[in-house]
């Protein structure tokens, strides 16, 4: 039982922590699509292309592995229309890849309300997570595109995507705007990486539980910092930033092994 996990005289605390894990969605997140190693889902439904250019394109294992028995510069493209991205004004896409004896030049991500005309996702870190304001609500294709240098018996695996939408503003609880102060906090993840911007001087603390409740890191920090966890079960967690004994930011992820 969670509760088991929780020193009695951490009350407040425990309290935190229950809430986290029943209040994913406070913020007006949700988690709208994911495939691969994430979610044990196969990549079905992408158009990808040049298919043809990768005969040892390998499917298995909820992984979409791209093989060059001899080197070469590539533009991998991958579309898919998702219509669970309806609604939300806000989408945002974090990719899981690895590659072996090849360089990854760029990633694009884009999305599109038609499937013809595209608009480039942002990205505050080269590691993601990508975003777009969708303010007609409307979007329902993603794009991604990566550029390979690939050499001799190389490879590049894409293991998985993930994609959350957030409600617009006006849907958002009165109860949870109250709780949220003038200081920005933002967290995201990329392997067994979590990094945190902010532009508070305040002592905040992270917490990381996996999803049968286990605290799997608790630690204090001031401004913008990352957080390393050693060798983690690949699988999601949840993050939660607190300051003043109630959340700044709260996040579900996925967390791999490098």
């Amino acid at each position: 039982m969670l509760i088991m996990l929780i020193k009695r005289e951490d009350m407040k605390t425990m309290g935190i922590l229950l809430s986290l894990l029943v209040g994913l969605t406070s913020y007006g997140q949700e988690t709208l699509y994911s495939c691969g190693e994430v979610s044990e889902s196969p990549f079905n439904g992408w158009s990808i292309t040049p298919f043809k250019q990768f005969a040892n394109a390998d499917f298995s294992n909820n992984n979409l592995t791209f093989k060059r028995e001899f080197g070469g510069y590539y533009t991998i493209e991958l579309i898919r229309k998702i219509d669970d991205l309806v609604g939300f004004d806000k989408l945002y896409l974090q990719l899981d890849y690895e590659k072996e004896n090849a360089t990854l030049n760029a990633v694009t991500v884009q999305f599109s309300a038609d499937g013809k005309s595209w608009r480039n996702g942002e990205n505050d870190s080269p590691f993601g997570p990508y975003f777009t304001e969708n303010s007609k609500m409307n979007d329902c294709y993603v794009k991604l595109k990566f550029d390979l240098q690939f050499f001799d018996e190389s490879s590049f695996t894409l293991k998985s995507i993930f994609i959350q939408g957030k409600y617009p503003e006006t849907l958002i609880t009165e109860e949870v705007k109250e709780d949220v102060d003038e200081s920005f906090y933002k967290l995201f993840a990329f392997q067994n990486q979590i990094n945190i911007e902010t532009n508070s001087e305040e002592e905040y603390e992270v917490m990381i539980i996996n999803m049968t409740g286990q605290v799997v890191h608790r630690a204090f920090k001031i401004g913008s910092s990352r957080v390393e966890l050693s060798n983690p079960v690949s699988g999601f967690y949840i993050v939660g930033l607190i300051s003043k004994n109630q959340f700044v930011a709260k996040e579900k992820v996925y967390i791999s092994s490098p």
